[in-house]
């Protein structure tokens, strides 16, 4: 068995319980699409789409730190240490800390400062979906408010600039136009434009971009 379907295995199994916070779709389904694109990027290797696979799989599913250390020894064996050292990389290392939130995201920014070219292409392509999913769930009247977009669309644009910058072009450039069309909705929906109105607006937006 590869190591990507192994970590595809993997993922399943300790993501199984797990749905999207805004839209109650199965949570493997943006791990399947992380890992898809990423398997797509000149320069990536198996350990690349193996680690985009469970790349959230330590920061969200133990409760213990004796089931973190078991984890990680699981993805260990099953799919090496490459993989595990990108799995490690992607885990945000504020997780569980008691500090207010942007505290959290300035020391999971300077963290991912510090990591290889493949572990930030890998989070450029993570959050490009997490940013494009938040569009469409606010689209259909889902998830959570406006106000926690913008703030998500601030933490964006302050990750894309602190940490991802100079990375990869074409991403770095997908992911600032994510980030202005999530404003743009955000902004719309504060106007009190109805679903229909500001669909409208933001299918003119991206087509003039």
């Amino acid at each position: 068995m590869s190591i990507i379907t192994a970590a595809a295995q993997l993922a399943a199994r300790y993501h199984k319980e797990q749905t999207r916070k805004n839209n109650g779709r199965p949570y493997i389904t943006h791990l399947i699409r992380v890992a898809g694109r990423v398997a797509t990027l000149p320069g990536m290797e198996d350990a690349d789409v193996a680690g985009s696979f469970l790349h959230d799989t330590l920061e969200d599913i133990p409760k213990t730190l004796d089931v973190f250390h078991q984890m990680q020894f699981e993805i260990l064996e099953t799919c090496g240490q490459e993989t595990l050292d990108i799995v490690v990389a992607l885990t945000n290392p504020s997780k569980g800390m008691k500090l207010p939130r942007p505290e959290r995201k300035q020391i999971d920014r300077d963290h991912l400062a510090k990591c290889p070219r493949r572990v930030k292409r890998i989070k450029l392509v993570d959050r490009i979906d997490n940013v494009e999913e938040s569009i469409v769930d606010l689209s259909l009247g889902l998830g959570k408010s406006t106000k926690f977009n913008e703030i998500y669309a601030n933490e964006s644009e302050q990750l894309l600039t602190e940490a991802l910058c100079g990375v990869d072009a074409e991403l770095e450039a997908e992911l600032a136009r994510s980030i202005q069309n999530l404003s743009f909705v955000c902004s719309r929906i504060k106007l009190g434009q109805s679903v229909a109105e500001f669909r409208d607006a933001l299918r003119g937006k991206i087509l003039s971009s």
